[in-house]
């Protein structure tokens, strides 16, 4: 069974910090909590990304089906990410490198519309059970 949650963030300092909240409370809601810290860390660098870097209101995107998470940030600037190699620690650009070590995949696609979608997957834990439906 398919799940998924959208929501769009307004362009306010705290963007990162709602989406990441936003991200725990649908995981817990679909019964896979182990998956919030990776996933809030995730959301939050991908939702500060495009604050930083475009003038859209990110759109967050969260889809649970056969085992893998995906959270997705769409805005609508066209040019696509690219993870860039960092010599020194302090410059910027280690969101991207965070959530290429956090994810078990991730990558960026053109959208119709002509802005771009960030996205990273997670697979739920081996052993992990659903709860029965009723």
């Amino acid at each position: 069974m398919r799940q998924r949650a959208v929501r769009q963030f307004p362009r306010t300092e705290v963007a990162g910090e709602v989406a990441r909240d936003f991200t725990g409370e649908v995981l817990r809601a679909w019964h896979v909590p182990e998956l919030t810290d990776q996933a809030g860390t995730i959301v939050t660098e991908l939702v500060t990304n495009a604050l930083h870097h475009t003038h859209s209101e990110p759109q967050v995107r969260l889809n649970l089906r056969r085992g893998i998470c995906t959270i997705a940030v769409a805005d609508d600037d066209p040019r696509l990410v690219e993870l860039d190699e960092q010599r020194d620690p302090m410059e910027p650009g280690l969101g991207l490198k965070i959530v290429a070590q956090l994810a078990r995949a991730w990558g960026c696609s053109r959208t119709w519309a002509g802005g771009k979608v960030v996205w990273a997957t997670l697979r739920v834990p081996a052993g992990h059970h659903r709860p029965a439906r009723r």
